[in-house]
C-alpha cells in the first residue's frame, strides 16, 4: 500500500477512534462528578480532607485529559522513527477529530503542565528539596510551610498560604501542584462539550455509557 492511498474514513479502526474519544470525555466527567460531590465546602468555617482516593481521582481525571489532547493534537513534524504511512494516518486522524470538534473550546484539555510535572514528579521533587537548603531561594523567602497530598475548602485554610505539592482547593475546583495548576471545573465543562458533540453521532455506548466493539475485518465472513 502507497502512502496516497492510505484513507482513515476507510478504516476499521474509525469507530474505535471516536469511541475513544468519547469514553475519555466521559472519564473525565464521570471523574470530575465523583470528585465535586466528595469535597464539599462547609456552609461555615474550613475544611481540610486528606483522602488518597479523592487524589486518585484527580489524577486520573488528568491523565484522561491529557489523553484527549494527545488525541486529537500532537507534534506537527514527522518523528524520527515514524514512517511516512505512520506520519499519514496520525495526522488524518487529528485531522478527522479536529474537524468534529470545530468551534469547541478546550483550553483546559490542551493544557498539559500539571500532568508532564505529576509524570516526573521526583525531578521536582529534587529541585525542590535543594532549594529548601538554599535560604535565599523563592520557596523560603515565600513560603513556610508545604502541603502534600491535601485538600483544602479554602487557600485560608492555613496562613500564611502554605507551597501547594497536588493540593485540592474545593472552593475554586483547582488543583494546584507546586507553581502549576488545573481547573477541575474547566475540564468538566470541556468534556460535557465533548460528549454533547460526539452525541450527535451514532456510536456503541448504553445510555451515555462507553461501550464496547467488535470489529469485523474486511472480507471475514466468520461473524
Amino acid at each position: 500500500m502507497n502512502v496516497e492511498e492510505i484513507d482513515i474514513f476507510k478504516s476499521e479502526v474509525l469507530d474505535i477512534y471516536l469511541s475513544e474519544l468519547y469514553s475519555l470525555a466521559y472519564s473525565v466527567k464521570s471523574g470530575c462528578e465523583e470528585i465535586f460531590a466528595e469535597t464539599k465546602v462547609p456552609d461555615n468555617g474550613y475544611a481540610i480532607q486528606v483522602s488518597p482516593s479523592i487524589h486518585n481521582k484527580i489524577n486520573n481525571v488528568i491523565i484522561s485529559a491529557a489523553n484527549i489532547k494527545k488525541l486529537i493534537n500532537s507534534p506537527l513534524p514527522k518523528q524520527k522513527k515514524e514512517s511516512r504511512k505512520s506520519f499519514t494516518v496520525r495526522k488524518q486522524r487529528e485531522s478527522l477529530l479536529q474537524e468534529l470538534l470545530s468551534g469547541l473550546e478546550l483550553k483546559e484539555i490542551y493544557n498539559t503542565d500539571v500532568r508532564n510535572k505529576l509524570e516526573h514528579f521526583e525531578e521536582y521533587l529534587d529541585s525542590m528539596a535543594l532549594k529548601l537548603m538554599d535560604n535565599e531561594s523563592d520557596i523560603n523567602k515565600e513560603y513556610n510551610a508545604a502541603s502534600y497530598n491535601m485538600v483544602f475548602s479554602h487557600w485560608d485554610v492555613i496562613k500564611p498560604h502554605v507551597y501547594p505539592i497536588r493540593l485540592y482547593i474545593t472552593s475554586e475546583r483547582i488543583f494546584y501542584h507546586m507553581k502549576w495548576s488545573v481547573s477541575l471545573q474547566s475540564l468538566f465543562e470541556e468534556a460535557n462539550l465533548i460528549i454533547e458533540r460526539l452525541g450527535k453521532i451514532k456510536l456503541t455506548h448504553n445510555e451515555g455509557n462507553p461501550g464496547g466493539l467488535l470489529l469485523i475485518f474486511q472480507n471475514k465472513q466468520d461473524y
